[in-house]
C-alpha cells in the first residue's frame, strides 16, 4: 500500500508544476532537506531544501552521486519523459 507524505507547497523548479506530496522509496520515507526527488510531472531530479521546498540538483551534485543510484534516477526520469511523449 502507497503511504504519501504532505510536504510544504512546492514548484518544480524546471516545469513549474505544484508538488504538495511525496512518496518515498519504501512507501514510508519522509523527505528531509537534501533528499534527491524527481518531479512526477517533468522528469526533473531535484532536491528539498530546508524548508522542504523543491530546489534544482545542480550539475556538480549531480555527478557526484554513487553509479547505481544515477542509473536508477535516469531511468525513473526516461519512463516520466517517455509518458509524457504520448
Amino acid at each position: 500500500m502507497s503511504k504519501t507524505t504532505d510536504t510544504n507547497d512546492s514548484i518544480c523548479p524546471s516545469c513549474n508544476y505544484e508538488v504538495d506530496t511525496h512518496e518515498g522509496v519504501n512507501h514510508s520515507d519522509k523527505p528531509s532537506p537534501n533528499d534527491l526527488t524527481i518531479c512526477f510531472k517533468c522528469g526533473t531530479w531535484n532536491k528539498f531544501g530546508p524548508e522542504l521546498q523543491l530546489l534544482a540538483l545542480e550539475d556538480a551534485e549531480r555527478d557526484s552521486l554513487p553509479a547505481d543510484l544515477i542509473a536508477e534516477m535516469e531511468m525513473i526520469s526516461s519512463k516520466i519523459k517517455k509518458r509524457n511523449e504520448n
